[in-house]
């Protein structure tokens, strides 16, 4: 009985440790053992050009570790933002500076998808890097922790059609955190890469 009790303290001790290895996402940095967490997140979106005109939110925030809100500019982090095609096609990205304790407040269509590379996108997916303030590049980003993201997702909510032609639903928003991801070295370098043949005519916009 003694030990059945030991082993299974064991087992369970082992077990203990492997979500420590497994998540030990964010960025390593080559020829380090650094890995830099907070650095990378993703989150879809759809319904971008809805019938109801209704623009989407998606809200950046700096919490404020890089720095003293308190001092002009002081911990400045920038959001690199990759907005993707359901294809997998980039279509716009751009660099947004946010200091210390900064919300940044930006419309899915208004301006993320201003200025689209291909098309006018439905769906798709947006990639933000979290870059150091004194580089603020998205074509060439240097990741440093750590922004948060979130963004408003349209659904439509069915309505009792008032004709058999005709059932109009009601829109509702609600708001989705990003997903923090592990960032490799090969993503890393195709966002920017990718980015640097978008950027010049297919850009986001800030405000």
């Amino acid at each position: 009985m003694r030990r059945v009790l030991v082993l299974s303290l064991f087992v369970l001790l082992f077990l203990s440790t492997i979500p420590l290895t497994w998540s030990q996402n964010g960025y390593c940095p080559a020829g380090t053992t650094l890995c830099l967490n907070d650095v990378f997140q993703l989150v879809f979106f759809d319904n971008a050009f809805n019938r109801f005109r209704t623009d989407q939110t998606i809200r950046i925030v700096n919490p404020g570790v890089q720095g003293n809100p308190i001092t002009a500019n002081e911990g400045k982090v920038c959001a690199d933002i990759y907005v993707f095609n359901a294809n997998q096609q980039m279509e716009e990205c751009c660099a947004c500076p946010l200091t210390a304790n900064d919300l940044l407040q930006l419309g899915l269509r208004s301006n993320l998808l201003q200025n689209p590379m291909i098309g006018r996108p439905d769906e798709g997916v947006i990639l933000i890097i979290s870059d150091t303030g004194s580089n603020c590049d998205p074509t060439s980003p240097i990741p440093t922790p750590n922004l948060r993201a979130s963004i408003e997702h349209l659904e439509v909510i069915p309505a009792p059609k008032v004709s058999p032609l005709f059932s109009p639903g009601t829109p509702s928003l609600t708001d989705t955190a990003f997903e923090e991801s592990e960032l490799s070295t090969h993503e890393l370098q195709t966002l920017g890469s990718t980015c640097a043949k978008v950027i010049g005519t297919n850009a986001c916009t800030c405000s």
